[in-house]
Formats: C-alpha cells, structure tokens, sequence
C-alpha cells in the first residue's frame, strides 16, 4: 500500500534492501527516482555497491590540467609525457613546451619536409627526405 497520496512509497535504504530482494520485489525497493541533475552536463554515475548519483561530467575527466586525454582499452586516461599549453599553443612531448613543438628525446620521421631555420623561403637550411632521425 502507498504511502503518499501520489502513490509513491518511502525508498528502502540500499543497506537495508534484504537479499532476496530478487525473488520478492516491493516497490519501494525498486529502482528510485533520481530526479534531474542541477545543472546541463551532469551525467548518473555508480560506485562499486550501487549506489547511484548525478556527477559534473568535468569532474570525470582523466588526467591533470594541460595533460592530453588519450584512448585506453574504451577509458579516457591522461599523459604527464604530452603537455599542451592553450595559452601560447605549445605543444610539449616529454617536457612541458617552450616553443611551438618541444620535444625531449629523439624524434623519428618518415616523408619528413620542413625548414631547419623555420622559414620555407630558406632553399639552403630546407629539408626534403623519406626518412630522418634528428
């Protein structure tokens, strides 16, 4: 029988649901209305005992500021080893940039063309080859 003129019914807390919760279902140990979130990107997210609550998507992002995010086996995961800076547009691989591309370790490239001085009007410091290791 309902509790509340509505027909709603008072929610069983999760640690007081009994076992066979399964074979006997009561309403008010079905699943219970989370109502919206408080804010446009908030997504349900559960913890290991099943307990459910609206999160701020950005609190669920993977690694730390300035780190790109990458692909790992389906979850978003971070890299301290690539560090973009969107202030100065930097690019940072080992490193954290001071230039636009700043790379500690060695750099391998196939069908590599550029300017050694950065400048591609510059015919005698231009770069043209297949393959190069600097």
């Amino acid at each position: 029988m309902a509790d509340f003129l509505s027909g709603k019914v008072r929610k069983t807390p999760p640690n007081k649901v009994p076992e066979d919760r399964y074979k006997f279902l009561k309403l008010q140990d079905a699943e219970p209305d989370l109502g919206v979130p408080a804010a446009d990107g908030y997504v349900l997210v559960s913890d290991v005992d099943g307990r459910r609550s609206w999160e701020d998507s950005k609190s669920l992002v993977a690694g730390n500021n300035t780190e790109l995010i990458f692909n790992n086996e389906g979850i978003a995961d971070g890299t301290e080893n690539i560090v973009y800076d969107k202030n100065t547009g930097f690019l940072g691989i080992g490193k954290n940039p001071l230039t636009e591309l700043d790379v500690d370790g060695f750099i391998t490239a196939t069908g590599f063309i550029g300017s050694l001085d950065g400048n591609a009007s510059t015919a005698s410091k231009f770069l043209n080859t297949t393959s190069i290791s600097l």
